[in-house]
């Protein structure tokens, strides 16, 4: 299966590391990592970091996405508690 990443943080990465190296499964790409992108090149150093997520409703490739919960502090930004 081919996945996505939306956004990155330990839960998302942890779900990622398992898909990769036990479910035989590709992450191709990965979009808004936060700072992540080192973690997430060596899970699956050929993944493609993107900037635009919406690109993946634009008729793509992936059969499945993660998205992260994030906790980044983005409250007062977006309307939504970190722990939502």
């Amino acid at each position: 299966m081919k996945l996505a990443l939306i956004g990155a943080d330990e839960e998302s990465l942890s779900l990622v590391r398992w898909a990769v190296n036990e479910g035989g499964h590709e992450l191709v790409s990965a979009f808004d990592l936060a700072g992540r992108a080192n973690d997430l090149q060596e899970i699956a150093p050929h993944v493609r970091l993107n900037e635009h997520w919406e690109s993946l409703v634009l008729g793509s490739a992936i059969d499945g996405v993660i998205v992260a919960r994030a906790g980044a502090g983005l409250t007062s930004a977006t309307g939504i508690s970190d722990d939502e």
